[in-house]
């Protein structure tokens, strides 16, 4: 069984849709990919973008309060820099993680994800 606040995982959810949204190109596609991993005992949730990715640098230090990975873009996405930072709280707090990486099928972009433990079912 997963455990989570729905509120609080759907906020998560939204801050990483939004941002892909916001630095995808118009046309780009944008993919919500939800799988189970029965022997770490963990669902991972991966949001992936064709946006122009993140340095790897910049990976390191994305989910830091106020961070952006260019300070010019402040003005363009009108975002206070908290998101990421709010949405890893979120997710630690239900004793998951949560990381970005570039796309994993080699195309440009970035994958945002997370983890949330499963519980064993009551019987």
């Amino acid at each position: 069984k997963l455990w989570i606040m729905p509120c609080k995982i759907a906020r998560v959810i939204s801050n990483l849709l939004h941002n892909a949204i916001q630095y995808s190109p118009v046309s780009g596609t944008i993919e919500l990919i939800i799988e189970e991993n029965k022997q770490k005992h963990h669902v991972q949730f991966i949001v992936r973008d064709e946006g122009e990715g993140i340095a790897y640098s910049d990976q390191l230090r994305i989910f830091e309060r106020f961070f952006r990975t260019d300070p010019s873009r402040s003005s363009q996405s009108g975002g206070s820099g908290l998101g990421l930072s709010i949405a890893q709280s979120l997710i630690e707090m239900h004793k998951g993680e949560i990381g970005v990486r570039d796309r994993s099928d080699g195309k440009q972009g970035s994958e945002f994800w997370f983890t949330l433990p499963v519980t064993a079912a009551k019987k």
